[in-house]
């Protein structure tokens, strides 16, 4: 896995200028455990 960030293009974004267009800054919302899938779920069924 780590060889992968060579070649990978990053770009650091504040959370100010994501709040532009993600008010709530949930795109980048964490699924890595079954509570928080369940809260992305609900997340995802309010639209």
């Amino acid at each position: 896995m780590d060889s992968f960030w060579e070649e990978a293009r990053v770009r650091k974004v504040e959370a100010e200028q994501m709040r532009a267009l993600d008010p709530d800054l949930l795109t980048f919302t964490n699924v890595n455990t079954p509570p928080e899938w369940e809260k992305a779920l609900v997340l995802l069924s309010q639209g």
